[in-house]
């Protein structure tokens, strides 16, 4: 019998570093009471660097290191959303920001609901 061991994703990776810990990330390193995504993705590189290059792996396979860094951030972007609660924070409105590539992007506004 074979065992296989389960898919790497940023789902898993994100699960791995653990809710408490991003919440602390959220709360410490980004100090606004709000926040958009792009502040999360490229804050996220520079505190989680080993996690964010293995996300980087995932998506090798994409053309350029632009598309590697759309899917990585709406897969954060899911991530936050369904784990919203938890991480005290609530989706709001969207709005167009500068993204790791450097360029204006739709990116979604969130809303710290706690002082932790």
């Amino acid at each position: 019998m074979f065992t296989t061991m389960p898919k790497t994703t940023v789902h898993t990776i994100l699960q791995e570093i653990g809710i408490r810990a991003l919440r602390e990330y959220i709360y410490k390193y980004l100090p606004a009471p709000d926040f958009h995504s792009h502040d999360f993705t490229r804050n996220f590189e520079r505190h989680f660097t080993t996690q964010y290059i293995q996300m980087q792996g995932l998506y090798a396979r994409k053309s350029t290191i632009e598309a590697r860094n759309m899917t990585i951030s709406s897969e954060i972007g899911k991530f936050l959303g369904r784990n919203s609660d938890l991480l005290q924070i609530e989706k709001g409105p969207k709005r167009i920001s500068i993204n790791m590539n450097g360029k204006k992007s739709p990116a979604r506004i969130w809303h710290k609901t706690s002082q932790l």
